[in-house]
């Protein structure tokens, strides 16, 4: 299974509450349309006096976007479907001048990671002069504790599997809690610290969104 992980800030002209409005009911319908997905779910942001939780992370749509083999998410994006309809929907709330993408496959999912409750994304980004397989090795063998639900680690595609694919991030952790709550205490936990103190030598940089999931497929 291939998981793509999509982010684009929203246009300037819209609100953050705007724009999440349209991402749940109008460009859900014309997504959900595409054929061969096996999930579509929307990362939305939580939300507090019309603001984000974090700071923010150079996007606002982050959407993950599943199919069971290459081709049949080459198919989809490459559909007259997704080229015309869905392409002119996000003319209507997206920057496509500041998308990215992730191409990755998920390594490990333990727990409860259902889409439901909230779930604290971390975005990372590859070391300089380190192989991705450090950073593989570094995420899957820390084990993680406190109060998270779940867990998953998708790691990026490289080399010849990802052709002329360039992924914006080389992994993504995902940490599942009830509420944002805890996902805000996780944040700024000591464990948090630890733990990226323990990817040091593997992670330059990383973004983080505190979201709540809309599952359209």
């Amino acid at each position: 299974m291939l998981s793509r992980f999509g982010c684009a800030p929203r246009k300037k002209d819209l609100t953050i509450t705007q724009f999440q409005e349209h991402w749940r009911i109008s460009h859900a319908r014309v997504v959900s349309q595409l054929v061969g997905l096996k999930r579509y779910w929307q990362n939305h942001a939580v939300l507090r006096d019309g603001e984000t939780l974090l700071p923010w992370p150079g996007f606002d749509a982050c959407a993950q976007i599943d199919a069971e083999t290459m081709l049949d998410m080459d198919r989809a994006f490459l559909s007259e479907h997704y080229q015309v309809t869905v392409r002119e929907d996000e003319r209507r709330f997206i920057s496509h001048a500041g998308f990215g993408m992730t191409l990755c496959e998920c390594v490990l999912a333990d727990g409860r990671t259902d889409g439901s409750g909230v779930r604290l994304l971390t975005f990372m980004r590859l070391a300089p002069m380190r192989a991705p397989a450090a950073l593989a090795g570094a995420l899957l063998d820390d084990k993680r504790t406190g109060v998270a639900k779940g867990r998953e680690v998708y790691l990026a595609i490289t080399g010849a599997a990802a052709g002329q694919r360039a992924s914006l991030f080389d992994a993504v952790e995902s940490l599942w809690f009830d509420n944002d709550a805890e996902a805000e205490r996780q944040v700024r936990s000591i464990e948090e610290r630890e733990h990226r103190v323990r990817l040091a030598d593997s992670v330059r940089g990383c973004e983080r969104l505190i979201a709540r999931v809309n599952i359209v497929i």
